[in-house]
C-alpha cells in the first residue's frame, strides 16, 4: 500500500478566527492528495478496519485505509462492467461492519435510463452485484437498524416539460438474501404514492408542463430518517417532504416558503466598481435546502437543513437584477432600494429568480427573490415547525473571517480564482455539507460546511432553537497547492472508532479532489476551554504547543 502525500500545517487553529466570541475547536492535522479534480466529493467511514470510502471522477470509489494521521489507499473499485455510467454520484460503507459499500451510479442516459446502486466489498474493491432504483440516484443511507437502504433519486432536469424522468426514493430491503429486483420498492410523487389529503401543487416548479405531470419535476436531493418517517428536502422545489414507512406514503409535501434576509448583493460595490464586502442589502430567498439531518434533545426529534440553494442546471430560471427587463416592476424594486438599485455596486448584478417574487399576480417581479438563504435552519420533526432559522452567515463570516469572506477558487486557472467577495452576486458563502454528531464529550454537534467560503462551522445543539457557535476553521491556503476548495461532504468519527483513540471530521474537496483530516480536542479540555472563552483559548493553545 502506498501511503498519499499527507500535507501537513501544523496551525493548530484556524489563524482567521480573530472575534473573541468564536472559538476555533479544531485542530487542522493535514490533508491528503486524491489524485485528481472531483475526487473526495462524498465520503464514508467504517470502523471496520478503519476504512474510509471516496467518490472519485473516474466512476469509481477508492478506498483507503485511515489510520489516525495516514491515509494508504487499499484498493479501488470500478463500475465500467455493469454498464454505461457517467458518475458516481454517492457512496456509503455498511455501519455494522458487514463488510460491502454502496455507490449509486448515475448513467449516461440519464433521462431515459433508470440508474443503479453497486454494492461491492471494500477489503478486495470487488463488485458484488447491483440493482436498478431511480432516475439520477443520489445520496443514499443505510436504515438505523442497518435491514434498508434508503436511496435519494434527484431525477435532474434534462428535457424538460412532460418529459423528464422523476424524482422519487428507492427503498432496498437488505434482507432477502441474493440480490434482486424484488428487492427494490421505488416511490415517486405521483397521485398513488401520496397519501390522503397530500398534494404537491404548493411547491416551486422551475419548468413548464401540461396536468398531471408535475411529479416529473420534483427533484429529491438528500434524506434523513426519524423513527418510521423520512424527510427529504427537494432543493430546487424549495420543499421539504415526509415520508412515512409504515405506510409507503409520502404524508407531507412542504413548500419551505420565503426568508428575510441581509447580504451582500454584489461584487463590485467597493470605490471604482471594486470588490468590497458589505453586507447590507435586504432581499426575500428561498431556503432550498439541499443537505439534511437529525437529532434528538430533550425527547423531541429535530431535523435541521443546510439552505444552499440551486437554480436550473442550465440556469433558466435566474436573472441577473439589471437583466430582468420587462418582467420587473421597476416602480415597486425603486421604492424598496432608492434610485440607484440598478447599478453594479448596488443589486444590478446580483442573480435572482426569474419565476418568483411576483406579490400581487400582476404578471410582474415586484420583490427580489434569491435562491437559498445562505444559512441552515432547525425543525421540530414532530410538528414541522420552524424552531431556528440562522438567516444568511455572512454578517457572521465577514466579521470573524473578512479575508475569504464569500471567497471563489473553483478553477485554478480562472481570472477570478481566490477572488473575495466574488460569490455575493450568486449564492455567498453555499452552506452545503452538512453533519449532526454526538461528540466524545456527550454533546449533540452541527459540522456546517461552506462550499464557496471553504470555511467549516461548528455549533453545539443542546438547546436547537438557539444553536452556539464553538468553532470555525478555513481551510483555503491550508494546501498551498490546491487550497482545499468546494467542500461537499463530512464526517465524524469517534474517538472509539478511529485508529489512534482520537476524534476526528473529515472533510472532501470536489474542486481541489482533497480531503482534510481535523482533529476535535479531548472531551475534557474542550469543555474547559468553552467554558473559559477567549483566554482559556488562548492557554489551551499554549498547552498544546
Amino acid at each position: 500500500m502506498n501511503s498519499l502525500t499527507l500535507r501537513r500545517a501544523l496551525l493548530g487553529f484556524a489563524a482567521a478566527c480573530s472575534s473573541a466570541s468564536v472559538l476555533s475547536a479544531f485542530d487542522f492535522v493535514g490533508s491528503y492528495d486524491l489524485g485528481a479534480v472531483g475526487n473526495g466529493e462524498i465520503l464514508s467511514y467504517t470502523a471496520d478496519a478503519h476504512t474510509l470510502l471516496s467518490t472519485t471522477s473516474a466512476v469509481g470509489v477508492q478506498v483507503y485505509d485511515l489510520t489516525g494521521s495516514a491515509l494508504n489507499a487499499r484498493t479501488s473499485v470500478g463500475f465500467g462492467s455493469l454498464g454505461s455510467y457517467k458518475d458516481v454520484s454517492s457512496v456509503a460503507a455498511d455501519p455494522y461492519g458487514r463488510g460491502f459499500g454502496v455507490a449509486s451510479l448515475v448513467p449516461t442516459a440519464n433521462g431515459t435510463t433508470a440508474g443503479a446502486i453497486a454494492f461491492f466489498d471494500y477489503r478486495t474493491g470487488s463488485v458484488l452485484g447491483s440493482l436498478e432504483v431511480g432516475y439520477h440516484p443520489d445520496s443514499l443511507i443505510f436504515s438505523a437498524d442497518g435491514s434498508k437502504l434508503f436511496i435519494t433519486n434527484e431525477g435532474e432536469r434534462t428535457s424538460g416539460g412532460d418529459t423528464d424522468a422523476p424524482g422519487s426514493i428507492s427503498i432496498v430491503n437488505l434482507n432477502l438474501g441474493a440480490l434482486g429486483s424484488s428487492q427494490v420498492q421505488t416511490y415517486t410523487f405521483e397521485s398513488a404514492h401520496l397519501a390522503a389529503g397530500v398534494s404537491t401543487a404548493g411547491l416551486r416548479y422551475n419548468d413548464t408542463f401540461t396536468a398531471g405531470n408535475a411529479f416529473r419535476h420534483i427533484e429529491p436531493e438528500y434524506t434523513t430518517q426519524v423513527g418510521n418517517r423520512l424527510f427529504v428536502t427537494l432543493q430546487e422545489n424549495n420543499g421539504l417532504a415526509q415520508f412515512d414507512l409504515g405506510t409507503n406514503q409520502w404524508v407531507s409535501v412542504e413548500n419551505m416558503g420565503l426568508r428575510t434576509i441581509t447580504i451582500d448583493g454584489s461584487d463590485r460595490d467597493g470605490a471604482g466598481a471594486t470588490a468590497s464586502a458589505q453586507v447590507n442589502d435586504t432581499v426575500k430567498a428561498l431556503p432550498m435546502p439541499d443537505t439534511i439531518a437529525s437529532f434528538v434533545a430533550g425527547g423531541t426529534n429535530y431535523v435541521v437543513t443546510a439552505n444552499e440553494g440551486d437554480y436550473r442546471g442550465d440556469d433558466g430560471d435566474r436573472t441577473r437584477v439589471k437583466d430582468l427587463g420587462t418582467k420587473l416592476d421597476t416602480a415597486a424594486v425603486a421604492a424598496q432600494y432608492g434610485p440607484t438599485w440598478k447599478s453594479d455596486a448596488a443589486l444590478g448584478r446580483l442573480r435572482v429568480s426569474n419565476l418568483d417574487g411576483d406579490t400581487n399576480g400582476d404578471g410582474k417581479i415586484d420583490q427580489l427573490v434569491v435562491a437559498g438563504s445562505r444559512g441552515f435552519s432547525v425543525y421540530n420533526a414532530d410538528t414541522g415547525a420552524l424552531v431556528h432559522d440562522s438567516g444568511s452567515l455572512e454578517e457572521m463570516l465577514l466579521a470573524i473571517d473578512p479575508a475569504h469572506f464569500n471567497l471563489n477558487a473553483e478553477n485554478a486557472g480562472a481570472a477570478n480564482a481566490g477572488a473575495i467577495d466574488a460569490r455575493s452576486p450568486d449564492k455567498g458563502p453555499e452552506p452545503e455539507a452538512l453533519r449532526v454528531f454526538t461528540g466524545d464529550d456527550g454533546h449533540t454537534y452541527l459540522a456546517l460546511g461552506l462550499e464557496r467560503q471553504y470555511g467549516i462551522l461548528l455549533y453545539d445543539l443542546a438547546d436547537p432553537s438557539a444553536p452556539q457557535q464553538v468553532g470555525y476553521l478555513n481551510t483555503f491556503g491550508l494546501d498551498p497547492a490546491n487550497g482545499l476548495a468546494g467542500i461537499e461532504s463530512i464526517i465524524h468519527i469517534g474517538a472509539s472508532e478511529s485508529a489512534d483513540g482520537r476524534e476526528y471530521l473529515v472533510a472532501g474537496f470536489e474542486y481541489s479532489g482533497d480531503l482534510a483530516v481535523i482533529a476535535i480536542p479531548e472531551p475534557a479540555t474542550y469543555a474547559a476551554l468553552l467554558g473559559a472563552g477567549a483566554l482559556g483559548l488562548a492557554v489551551w493553545r499554549r498547552r498544546r504547543g
